[in-house]
């Protein structure tokens, strides 16, 4: 038993990272990224309030990415994962589309319209930049 142990530790672990090498990895790694990124940028603005969404999609893309590393998806045949994994992707980016465009028609900053957030301080409170 040992022995079955240590050679399924390393397929394991190959089958694990293999996938991370893959395209479709690749883009759920970008993704995971993306939305931290996404959270980094409304936790530092006024939109701290839609910053659920880039929470939920970073754990669903998680959650995904575990299920297609860990060759899961082959265990569970009655879940069609290409469009779970299409509908999952399709409604957080249209969700994304809609948020950003809230943000940006309830900005007033130039630079925060640029940047898709408010800004804390600077133009937003009617004083110039730099100035205390």
């Amino acid at each position: 038993m040992a022995d079955m142990e240590r050679d399924a530790a390393p397929n394991c672990w190959a089958a694990c990272t293999g996938y991370t090498q893959t395209r479709k990895g690749l883009i759920l790694i970008a993704e995971m990224i993306l939305c931290v990124v996404i959270l980094i940028c409304y936790g530092a603005s006024y939109t701290v309030g839609y910053s659920t969404l880039p929470i939920v999609e970073l754990v669903m893309a998680v959650v995904l990415f575990i299920i297609f590393m860990c060759n899961f998806h082959h265990q569970l045949n009655f879940i069609n994962w290409f469009w779970t994994d299409f509908f999952r992707a399709a409604i957080a980016s249209l969700l994304f589309f809609i948020t950003s465009l809230i943000v940006l028609i309830r900005s007033r900053d130039g630079v925060a319209i640029a940047a898709g957030v408010r800004t804390r301080g600077g133009v937003e409170e009617g004083r110039p930049r730099g100035q205390m």
